[in-house]
């Protein structure tokens, strides 16, 4: 891989499990999911910091699966769409985080930051290109090809940005 997990990770994200069994767990974020002012889903991205809050409840983060991963409760993913194989590869073949976190939202998941020893350490790896960085300048677009097989997902963010108290264009 090309991280390394802080010390205590794996035991952090059992324990935030035991306290909070239905909800999804994640290391951190450092994507907010939004619209822009034409309706197009966009997610808004910060390099360097997370977004997220140890031990608090985000509604518009998408979790980033390597850092330092993500715990999903068992029955999180029960549409079956989310498990069509050719219609994933058909439209963010190299993006799982995005297609889990559209569904997850869909299905009115909470999600939850682990309360601690959520941040990674980056290695010195080959030459390889992580998927985030091919995935980085498509993001938007991977969005919005999800939305169009999973219209649900549009709703379900416009509905947590709604319990935000935030403003968009319709």
């Amino acid at each position: 891989d090309d991280i390394r997990e802080a010390e205590g990770w794996l035991e952090t994200m059992i324990e935030d499990h035991m306290q909070h069994p239905t909800d999804i767990i994640y290391g951190q974020s450092i994507g907010r999911v939004t619209f822009d002012a034409c309706g197009s889903i966009i997610e808004e991205r910060v390099e360097g910091w997370p977004l997220s809050k140890p031990g608090e409840v985000s509604q518009l983060l998408k979790p980033a699966s390597g850092s330092p991963g993500t715990l999903y409760p068992a029955d999180t993913f029960t549409d079956k769409r989310f498990f069509d194989r050719e219609l994933y590869m058909s439209v963010c073949p190299t993006d799982d985080e995005t297609w889990q976190f559209a569904f997850a939202l869909v299905a009115g998941k909470t999600f939850r930051c682990a309360s601690d020893c959520n941040i990674a350490y980056g290695l010195q790896v080959a030459s390889v290109l992580p998927l985030a960085d091919i995935n980085k300048p498509h993001y938007n677009e991977i969005h919005n090809r999800i939305a169009a097989v999973l219209p649900e997902y549009k709703y379900a963010i416009k509905e947590r940005m709604v319990n935000l108290g935030v403003e968009f264009a319709e």
